[in-house]
């Protein structure tokens, strides 16, 4: 008996210190091109055989994540998810990953290369943890950017309107630091309650300007007076539809 008290039995009944198996990715490597061999389930007694390439495994759930290719049909690939408790039987026949140069970058869209005849496989390529940190730091940054885009001050009609102004123009804010309820549009224009085309308000200074500038801050104010009544409307016609 080991020290930690784990054991088990081997054939000749002698006890043995247990060791924990090795982990998903280590059994089925990623990228690899495998054959795997199912427990038979009712009603069916045979085994089942499973040929694709190894996309991902999942400890949480232990499950293996298989591409396999389709032929003759408009489909790339077949995703199946096998638990890996169900796997009597594993055989790596081609190693993808070392078609791959180190530091090579990978080929879009999951590129098929021949093994042989009737036979395909996946090349998933190398993903690097930096890769999937900058994009996580990236949609960090996007949602903390929406929340401060949110006004708890303001109505709903009015979150709707500023989200599509957002949509139609680069600088968008809340007037007094975000907690007023006006809209302040590229530092020009303002659209107070209750946002319609008549309260959106030239701000901006055309003091010295040239003729050509006027015109450009008049067409700026014209369109966010069609974006806000184009929202109006819709506001309106989802109102009487309630009613």
């Amino acid at each position: 008996m080991s020290k930690n008290g784990s054991t088990t039995a081997d054939g000749s009944g002698s006890i043995t210190a247990s060791s924990a198996p090795p982990p998903l990715y280590v059994l089925y490597p990623v990228n690899s091109y495998m054959e795997l061999t199912l427990a038979p389930t009712h009603p069916d007694p045979a085994p089942c055989k499973i040929q694709g390439t190894v996309y991902t495994t999942d400890a949480i759930s232990n499950t293996i994540v298989i591409l396999k290719s389709l032929p003759h049909t408009t489909l790339s690939f077949d995703v199946i998810i096998i638990n890996a408790s169900s796997v009597v039987q594993r055989e790596v026949l081609h190693d993808s990953a070392s078609d791959i140069p180190p530091g090579g970058n990978p080929a879009p869209n999951f590129p098929l290369q021949s093994i042989e005849e009737g036979s395909t496989i996946a090349s998933l390529g190398q993903i690097q943890p930096s890769q999937l940190e900058e994009r996580e730091r990236r949609a960090v940054k996007l949602a903390m950017e929406s929340l401060e885009q949110i006004n708890s001050h303001a109505s709903p009609h009015a979150q709707l309107v500023f989200d599509l102004l957002v949509k139609g123009c680069n600088k968008v804010s809340w007037s007094n630091s975000g907690t007023g309820t006006s809209i302040i549009v590229l530092n020009q224009i303002r659209v107070d309650p209750p946002y319609t085309p008549d309260s959106c308000t030239w701000i901006g200074d055309t003091h010295g300007v040239a003729s050509e500038q006027k015109l450009l801050d008049e067409g700026s104010l014209d369109r966010v007076k069609r974006i806000v009544g184009s929202q109006q409307a819709r506001a309106l016609t989802s109102k009487k539809t309630t009613d």
